[in-house]
Formats: structure tokens, C-alpha cells, sequence
């Protein structure tokens, strides 16, 4: 069951290299009715991106008084019911764990340059060159976070 505050992790990888983001559950809530004779609408959940300075902010002088910023931009948040997240799980590159997350974007990476190998343009040798660096560096890196 998914609750407030739940954290989970997505690996954004590019030709240039990979980042581990870390995810929050920030509220789930049930969308008001328009008009009393409306359904009930389900609930949804909202996943928020949290970035220190940009989503997660000083919120006064005092020490360690931190917390979501009040206005967040739409590039950071996802949203879905509760329905389809237990069903179909949370959405696509969130994982419960930071190595789960690393699995599901190498199994990503390589299906990419899979299909980009198929290609003969010089250009995208170069770009398959660069994909295969990125994916050995996630392998790596998953087997750190393996070993822990």
C-alpha cells in the first residue's frame, strides 16, 4: 500500500551519463466533485521529484527547517490514482529501491543500444559508443550499491 511520504527512485540515464532521482509520495487526495450528483471520484496519489533548493526548500532561518516548496512546477510531479498505481505499480522508472531502479534502466539501456546497433549511420556508432559507456557505469554502480 502506497502512504504519504514514501519514497522511491528512478535512474535517468543519457548519453552523457546517469543520475539516481529521488521521488516522494507528497499527498494522495480525492479530486472534489463539480456537482453534488457526481460519483465519488477515486483517489489519487501525487509523486513529486525532490531536488534540494528547487522542490524541497529552507523554509524559515531557523536551523533545519526544511520542507516541500509551495509552488512546484509541473516537470516535477506525477500523478495517478491509487487504482492504477496498485494495479500497474507506480509509474514507469519509479522503484521502491535504489537498485531496483538501477536494474530497470540498465534492462532500459540495453534494449536502446540493441536497437540503435541496428543502425549503420556513422553518426550513431558514436552515440552507441557513448550509451555503452553509460551502461557500464550504471553496472557499476549497481554492484556498489549491491554490495552494501
Amino acid at each position: 500500500m502506497i502512504e504519504v511520504e514514501d519514497v522511491f527512485w528512478k535512474v535517468f540515464w543519457s548519453e552523457e551519463g546517469h543520475n539516481l532521482e529521488e521521488w516522494r509520495v507528497r499527498t494522495i487526495r480525492r479530486a472534489p466533485r463539480k456537482f453534488h450528483w457526481e460519483p465519488v471520484r477515486s483517489l489519487t496519489v501525487y509523486f513529486v521529484h525532490k531536488i534540494n533548493g528547487i522542490t524541497w526548500v529552507k523554509k524559515s532561518r531557523k536551523n533545519f527547517d526544511y520542507g516541500w516548496d509551495s509552488n512546484i512546477d509541473d516537470l516535477y510531479r506525477v500523478s495517478m490514482t491509487l487504482d492504477e498505481c496498485t494495479k500497474n505499480g507506480p509509474p514507469y522508472g519509479l522503484r521502491t529501491t535504489k537498485l531496483q531502479a538501477y536494474y530497470s534502466a540498465i534492462r532500459d539501456c540495453e534494449y536502446s543500444i540493441r536497437q540503435e546497433e541496428k543502425d549503420t549511420d556513422p553518426e550513431n556508432v558514436e552515440y552507441v559508443k557513448q550509451l555503452k559507456k553509460t551502461l557500464t557505469s550504471m553496472k557499476s554502480r549497481r554492484s556498489r550499491i549491491r554490495s552494501k
